[in-house]
């Protein structure tokens, strides 16, 4: 784990006094910080620097959070880009996460749940997925419970990222922000399963013409018996995607 000392933090917002106000969080806990008015400036200041985690608006003039957020990703497919969505913003979640970012919050945000997250970011994946936290019960033969009170629900695992799931459902569906158990069994090689918990990060309840309705899951927790197989799984398929939305 980095130490927050040695991890420099690039904040992009075209909100002068927010992106003041979180720098300022960061650099009172010890990170090195950097801002960035929009995502032009921003991508020539991760060219220039050895930046570890970027925090950016989306609609910003002069360079929004979309282009720099596939620009980044075209540079290095591992540095953690958040970005900060409002209502009006020309992106959704799922298609946010889709694209490789690594997380969502929307405007308003909690900036106590913003640091959390950059410091959970400073974590390899054996590290943040052995973290223990509250987890529903898994344990029975179920394939995901979207709460300890809900029912056991077989659903379809249609596809997988660097850092979740996309969950394939019809009728039922989570809401989003919850905690959710699951148990995945791949029929086809490699034949190893997936277990833990994780929290759902969007749903689509309508299925369109291309996207089918199901929700997309971050992984928080793995169990240690399959932890080691799912990170080299995803190092053999080189995902792009953190969330696939399909």
């Amino acid at each position: 784990m980095k130490e927050s000392k040695d991890m420099l933090i690039l904040v992009v917002d075209d909100d002068e006094d927010l992106r003041n106000a979180i720098a300022s969080d960061f650099s009172r806990k010890g990170f090195q910080t950097l801002t960035a008015e929009n995502g032009n400036v921003a991508l020539s200041i991760v060219k220039a620097k050895k930046v570890d985690v970027i925090l950016s608006d989306v609609r910003m003039p002069g360079g929004d959070g979309v282009e720099l957020l596939k620009n980044v990703k075209a540079l290095n497919i591992d540095m953690p880009v958040m970005m900060f969505i409002t209502g009006f913003a020309d992106i959704g979640k799922d298609e946010a996460y889709q694209m490789g970012a690594d997380a969502i919050f929307e405007k308003p945000f909690n900036r106590k749940v913003l640091m959390d997250t950059v410091l959970r970011s400073a974590l390899s994946k054996q590290e943040a997925w052995a973290k223990r936290e509250d987890r529903a019960n898994a344990e029975a033969k179920i394939e995901i419970q979207f709460s300890e009170d809900s029912p056991m629900l077989h659903a379809k695992l249609l596809n997988i990222g660097r850092g979740g799931a996309f969950i394939l459902l019809s009728k039922e569906f989570p809401d989003v922000g919850s905690r959710v158990g699951f148990k995945m069994n791949f029929a086809q090689p490699p034949f190893f399963k997936i277990e833990g918990t994780g929290i759902v990060r969007w749903v689509r309840k309508e299925q369109s013409e291309k996207l089918p309705a199901g929700c997309g899951v971050e992984f928080v927790e793995l169990e240690d018996s399959c932890r080691d197989a799912i990170l080299k799984f995803l190092d053999q398929i080189k995902t792009k995607s953190f969330i696939p939305n399909q």
